[in-house]
């Protein structure tokens, strides 16, 4: 996560050599409403394919990058379906 950050916010020369600034994340990084980090998962191997074992509560998504907000309480679970789960904001639902 953190070098993810580093490396979208271009300051690190080993991480990004031309050093473009992607994201500023100096008023308040990545953090949700709540003041939780951000959950993200992207597709390293360009297949489209993200393994739902990496995402919390959610089946393999056809896609490259999703992101979410634990919700409120901070929480989430590896069940589709737990009370932990259902105050998160994600990306691939509505």
């Amino acid at each position: 996560y953190d070098v993810l950050l580093r490396t979208l916010e271009g300051d690190d020369a080993a991480l990004s050599v031309r050093k473009i600034r992607f994201i500023d994340t100096t008023v308040n990084g990545m953090l949700d409403h709540w003041g939780n980090r951000l959950q993200v998962v992207i597709d390293h191997d360009y297949d489209n394919v993200i393994d739902g074992a990496l995402i919390n509560g959610a089946d393999t998504l056809e896609t490259s990058l999703v992101i979410w907000s634990l919700g409120e309480d901070g929480e989430d679970c590896t069940e589709n379906d737990c009370k932990e789960n259902r105050d998160n904001i994600n990306s691939w639902r509505n």
